[in-house]
């Protein structure tokens, strides 16, 4: 009917070896009820804080600008309109800010590019993205995108091909930037978006 036996034989093993390749991939990028996912319930955000307002620290200006905006567009493209660049330093009182401020290099951590500081509680909801090296314009967008992950709550990612990898910095010279994964989406959507 299909043609000769071997025909059949490689059709059955196509097509079981593709469906069973296909539903891992599935559970792979798919999150499914009551699966994990890499999010603090303890950093989410009032949503009538949204959009976060981005503030750039002056010795960060210039080019790393471009970088800022890039990742901001990255998360408001894959979601919803999260974040909002603004260039006037917000009041030490304003709501829903993210400063992000050259810190220097750690010297209990040295590798790390960049880390995340929120705090909740007392006085306003507030975030700070510190950068601890000088890197180029698509690492420092790498960066700024990850830690923006950081801001809205999520946690790293063990896979290499998430904007929530430890390390995504490692791979800025290597491949575009990395996408949010659909478990990321989805944790980010129902906590910010619906």
């Amino acid at each position: 009917m299909f043609g000769p036996k071997w025909f059949r034989i490689a059709m059955v093993l196509f097509v079981g070896i593709g469906g069973i390749a296909g539903i891992g991939l599935y559970y792979v990028y798919k999150i499914q009820p009551g699966e994990p996912v890499w999010f603090d319930e303890a950093h989410v955000w009032p949503r009538e804080d949204l959009p976060l307002k981005v503030w750039l620290a002056p010795e960060l200006r210039g080019d790393y600008d471009v970088s800022a905006r890039a990742a901001i567009k990255n998360w408001n493209n894959n979601t919803c309109k999260l974040f909002e660049y603004v260039t006037d330093q917000p009041s030490p009182h304003a709501l829903g800010v993210v400063a992000v401020t050259h810190e220097g290099i750690m010297a209990d951590a040295p590798e790390k590019a960049a880390t995340t500081f929120l705090r909740l509680n007392p006085g306003p909801v507030r975030g700070l993205i510190r950068i601890h090296r000088i890197m180029d314009i698509r690492a420092m967008m790498f960066a700024i995108a990850h830690e923006l992950g950081h801001v809205l709550g999520l946690q790293h990612d063990p896979r290499a091909f998430s904007l929530m990898f430890e390390n995504v910095t490692e791979y800025a010279d290597k491949s575009p930037m990395p996408l949010l994964t659909s478990k990321d989406r989805v944790a980010v959507a129902r906590r910010y978006c619906e």
